[in-house]
């Protein structure tokens, strides 16, 4: 086996000796003549100026191939191109085989161009500025291989306004020829610019290919090449013919989205100017018809995407975990305008929630969403993407199942675009909270149901909660979504029916900050109208607790109307009808009339905290009181009740009532000394009482009562000052003795008209009062009634005289008198 090897190398280092002495021999020999014979090779083959420079033969510079160095070369373009530039290198090397030289054959086939400037240029006409190589000398430049290092290459086409710059870092083109040329290029090269009709496709990108090209008669043909651009890896295939008719099959697998964002065209980065996206793409498709001017091939592709994210720039909006399918088209057209991206299968997260569904994009100038799909979103997140959203501090879930056709953007057109949008929505809100404008409760939704057309809300069922009250509401809600995203300035309109198990209206209606609306006023709201069917089982408000409400409320132009608003309340009912709005004084008014059934009266003023007064209170009173009450109240910009704009004229019934150690009629038994004067009985009072400029006035009003019965009138102040008449009848007086005995005592007789009375005037007010006798009155009164009296009086003296121990014994009833009163 030895013995094999070593004859082996002895034949190996034989040959290699054989070709060093070989070499030596030729470069002495023939090294000249092969200088001499390449030069006038190339001036043979080229109709132009050429320059040449140092010519070197080098035998062993690329073994087992000789090769002649030629430095500065230059060759000029013809002349109708201007005669620049067509080749200039800094050094060419041409490589052959040493056995050609024997033959005296120097073809050039093989050839490598260092620091080369190439400048390839078509007119009009499509006239090429390398028609210098046209011409036929002998021998030939037939190159098979080109390798370009560190080397530029310009072409540039009028016609087509096309430019190609490109920087060859290493470039290697083989040619063969046969019935076609088949040319394959494979290297590295960075594109300073390849434009086609004005528009830079690849500008400053590091450019990466193997491009298998077929050369034929009225096309050129790419078999199976790949391309690379920067990160972005192609593999392409298809035909170009002579008529521009593009037939192009692009496949590329596991591509970044962030990477094709980034490398597309200048003029195309418009489509993603307004977010950012990224994830893994596989996409295969197509790319056919005529390139021009005024026309672009129609493209097809097919695509998948994984992992993906999309972020917009201006807003919080963010998916992530994207995976769809979908297809891109430039549509009928051919443009931007007709172009249609589908996304199918789509599914992605928010940051709280998550998408799935379908959607296609149509019109690339201006999105134009045709979508069908369900999504899950956290309030805050979702409140975000509105500008100027009136909602702060959210919480909750919203679920809903959407159909969306409109225009969609991802900058300030948003919410117009949204507005104008066809859109239908079945919606679920569940454990929602937020905070509205200046209002200062939490709003709390348990959960609602609703249909959203357009700008129409229907909610199905709803359950809310503010602080301790609990609402239900179904209805419509109208031109929210404009009073939100667009113009608080539009109003919108809520119309159903409002229930509540408990409402404490006190609390819903607080404000903000009480100093800021003492400063500025408080206005009321002109962005809603309400038309409102309420069903309130209990509400409260302050002291007031009333209960089974029922009736209509609407607001509309500053102004709320109560209509046929029915609650139990004081143990009895009401009936309420009423307006309450903004007059053109910066007031508020309360227009309205009121019908009260058996409430009790005792509740109504400790309700009422007495009215403010104290001259007769809740524990002075008992009693069934209806009334039918025409009320108009005022009150200033910062709430502040008027009382002097108070305006009240009611018809007053109290049945069963009592008076308890009501002051003022204890103080009558100075002057009729009447044991139970501190705990009156009566059972009927009736009365029209009017209220006007701070004074409460009282007509003739008849009592009867268990202790006397009597006529009263006057007037009472509101800063408690007061001036009544009373009317005791005389012969009730003097009868008195006999009803506080008697059992058979009917509460229900009224007292005659024609009889005989005293009249006391009472005057002063809660401080400081002051009865006395109107005397001029009663003589008066006695000197009219007397006649009619006198039999009366007679009869009760006579029964008088008849009992007189027992009226010594008791001592009910005494009458003082004095003159000088």
């Amino acid at each position: 086996m030895k013995k094999i090897i070593k004859k082996i190398s002895v034949v190996l280092i034989s040959i290699l000796t054989i070709f060093v002495i070989a070499g030596f021999v030729i470069a002495s020999l023939f090294s000249e003549k092969i200088e001499q014979a390449v030069i006038e090779s190339i001036r043979s083959q080229i109709n132009s100026n050429i320059e040449i420079g140092n010519v070197t033969f080098k035998i062993f510079d690329d073994f087992p191939y000789s090769a002649v160095q030629i430095s500065n070369l230059y060759i000029q373009e013809v002349n109708t191109f201007g005669g620049d530039t067509l080749i200039y290198t800094k050094l060419a090397y041409i490589q052959f085989s040493p056995f050609k030289i024997l033959s005296e054959k120097f073809e050039i086939n093989n050839i490598t161009l260092y620091g080369s400037k190439i400048s390839i240029k078509y007119d009009l006409n499509e006239n090429a500025n390398y028609t210098v190589f046209d011409k036929k000398g002998d021998g030939g430049i037939g190159l098979e291989n080109i390798k370009l290092i560190d080397s530029q290459i310009k072409y540039s086409a009028l016609q087509s306004k096309s430019k190609i710059f490109l920087e060859c870092e290493d470039v290697e083109i083989n040619i063969s020829k046969s019935i076609n040329t088949n040319i394959k290029v494979n290297g590295e090269a960075l594109s300073h610019e390849l434009i086609i009709y004005d528009k830079n496709y690849i500008s400053n990108k590091k450019l990466r290919f193997n491009l298998k090209i077929k050369n034929k008669k009225d096309r050129i043909s790419l078999s199976k090449s790949l391309l690379q651009i920067n990160d972005l890896k192609f593999v392409l295939s298809g035909s170009l013919d002579r008529k521009n008719y593009l037939d192009l099959v692009l496949d590329g697998e596991n591509q970044n989205i962030h990477s094709l964002i980034k490398d597309t065209p200048k003029h195309l980065k418009h489509i993603y100017s307004s977010f950012l996206a990224d994830g893994i793409i596989d996409y295969k498709g197509s790319i056919k018809g005529i390139i021009n001017k005024d026309q672009s091939p129609h493209l097809d592709i097919n695509y998948s995407i994984k992992n993906g994210i999309f972020d917009i720039k201006k807003y919080p909006f963010y998916l992530s975990e994207i995976s769809c399918s979908g297809k891109i088209s430039n549509g009928l057209e051919n443009n931007f305008k007709t172009s249609k991206i589908s996304l199918e299968n789509f599914y992605a997260k928010t940051k709280k929630g998550n998408i799935s569904g379908a959607f296609i994009i149509n019109n690339l100038n201006n999105y134009f969403l045709d979508a069908n799909f369900k999504s899950s979103w956290d309030m805050q997140e979702a409140n975000y993407y509105f500008l100027e959203s009136p909602f702060y501090e959210c919480n909750g879930i919203i679920n809903a199942n959407t159909i969306y056709k409109g225009n969609i953007s991802f900058d300030n057109k948003f919410n117009k675009q949204f507005i104008d949008a066809e859109h239908y929505s079945l919606v679920n809100l569940s454990n929602i909270e937020f905070l509205y404008k200046n209002y200062p409760l939490k709003i709390k939704i348990e959960n609602a149901n609703c249909k959203i057309k357009n700008n129409k809300i229907q909610v199905e069922s709803s359950s809310v909660n503010i602080k301790d009250s609990d609402l239900s509401f179904n209805g419509e809600i109208t031109n929210l979504f404009n009073y939100i995203f667009l113009d608080d300035n539009v109003r919108f309109d809520i119309e159903g029916d409002l229930k509540s198990k408990i409402m404490n209206l006190k609390n819903l209606t607080e404000i903000q900050d009480k100093d800021q609306a003492n400063n500025e006023g408080n206005k009321l709201p002109n962005y809603f109208t309400l038309k409102l069917n309420t069903e309130i089982q209990s509400l409260s408000f302050n002291n007031i607790y009333p209960n089974n409400i029922s009736g209509g409320l609407n607001y509309r132009n500053k102004a709320l109307t109560a209509t046929n608003v029915n609650l139990n309340i004081f143990n009895g009912k009401m009936i309420v009808n009423g307006k309450f709005y903004e007059t053109g004084t910066k007031e508020f008014k309360l227009t309205s009339t009121i019908k009260l059934e058996k409430v009790n009266i005792k509740k109504v003023f400790s309700s009422f905290n007495n009215f403010g007064q104290d001259f007769i209170q809740a524990k002075h009173l008992k009693g069934v009181c209806s009334s039918n009450i025409i009320c108009n109240s005022f009150w200033d910009s910062n709430l502040n009740f008027n009382k002097k704009k108070l305006d009240i004229s009611s018809k007053l019934s109290v049945k069963q009532g009592e008076l308890i150690n009501f002051k003022p009629l204890e103080s009558l038994s100075n002057f009729v000394k009447i044991k139970d004067l501190s705990h009156i009985k009566f059972s009927k009072l009736e009365n029209e009482i009017k209220i006007k400029e701070e004074v409460i006035s009282i007509p003739n009003m008849e009592i009867k009562s268990n202790a006397v019965s009597l006529l009263i009138s006057g007037e009472h102040k509101f800063n408690q000052e007061y001036n009544y008449k009373i009317s005791l009848l005389l012969s009730e007086l003097l009868a008195k003795r006999f009803r506080s005995k008697s059992t058979n005592f009917n509460t229900s007789d009224t007292l005659s008209p024609v009889k005989t009375n005293l009249q006391l005037k009472m005057t002063g007010n809660k401080d400081d009062m002051n009865i006395s006798f109107e005397k001029t009155k009663i003589k008066e009164n006695i000197k009219n009634e007397i006649r009619k009296e006198v039999i009366n009086i007679k009869k009760i003296i006579s029964e008088e005289m008849q009992n007189k121990d027992i009226v010594e014994e008791t001592d009910d009833i005494e009458i003082e008198w004095d003159d000088n009163l």
